[in-house]
């Protein structure tokens, strides 16, 4: 199908982020959608606290901290919001952000540009890892930085994921140049046009 429905729960890793040993983290990471028309890849992700478990209240949103403690390890692990796809590596186009929902749900939809990807979009297999989110309150501290406490956990998730494009309209233009341009083609999906120049 064009959005597929999907309810697979990511699989916490053994380690906490330091790489010692530790009880999986309280919180469950799960991937609800996924949208793929060709052009991109849309995944739709939760990030949920057990009931009765207050400890994401606080937050305003949850994100990774590029440059802060453990960062250089975490973009080696491609736990960035970094997706493989077929062993390629795709990059978030909006960065990687959970925002509330509850006092128990934060939600976030990661975009992903298939323009380079070189394999089929018939059955995709996914591998997105996910590590050092930080629970962030709309405050500051003294030096002018949003108050961000570190959430324990890694999480894994793999899954397949197909293009549903036979929606996509693909057209050549009549009359290609105009002002020194010259366009090669045009689609169409459900989600957005592509012109390319």
């Amino acid at each position: 199908g064009y959005a597929q429905q999907a309810a697979v729960p990511a699989v916490p890793e053994s380690q906490s982020e330091t790489g010692e040993s530790s009880t999986a983290s309280p919180y469950t990471l799960t991937l609800n959608q996924v949208y793929c028309d060709g052009l991109y890849l849309r995944i739709g992700l939760t990030l949920t606290s057990p009931e009765g478990d207050t400890t994401l209240a606080g937050y305003d949103w949850l994100a990774q901290d590029p440059g802060g403690k453990g960062w250089l390890a975490i973009c080696e692990d491609h736990a960035d919001g970094t997706l493989l796809v077929d062993g390629q590596v795709l990059y978030p186009q909006n960065g990687f952000v959970f925002q509330r929902v509850d006092d128990y749900t934060f939600a976030a939809v990661m975009d992903y540009d298939l323009a380079d990807y070189t394999g089929s979009t018939d059955a995709m297999d996914c591998t997105l890892a996910v590590a050092g989110l930080n629970g962030t309150q709309d405050t500051h501290d003294a030096a002018g930085h949003y108050l961000q406490t570190a959430l324990d956990g890694r999480w894994t998730l793999h899954f397949t994921a197909t293009a549903g494009d036979t929606a996509n309209r693909i057209g050549t233009p009549v009359e290609p140049e105009a002002n020194g341009y010259t366009m090669t083609g045009v689609i169409a999906t459900l989600g957005e046009t592509r012109v390319t120049v």
